[in-house]
């Protein structure tokens, strides 16, 4: 698992992430973080408005400095 801020980067479940804001590519706030959960095999970031597969596709970038999360997602999907 990716943990450093690089594109197609993976949230651990070790790290805290919880409180971080989530913003699509096109800029929409799709929420804070509240949880990293899942199996081994498959992670998901459950946000205040929406649940995130934990992909390298779909996380694009992770910023610790700033505590946000660019995510390639939709709320509507």
């Amino acid at each position: 698992i990716h943990r450093e801020t690089v594109a197609g980067a993976l949230i651990s479940q070790v790290d805290s992430y919880v409180g971080f804001t989530v913003i699509n590519i096109e800029g929409k706030h799709m929420g804070t973080i509240l949880e990293v959960g899942g199996t081994k095999h498959q992670t998901y970031l459950k946000t205040s408005t929406t649940i995130i597969p934990n992909v390298s596709n779909i996380v694009i970038e992770i910023n610790k400095d700033s505590k946000t999360v660019l995510v390639d997602w939709s709320d509507t999907w």
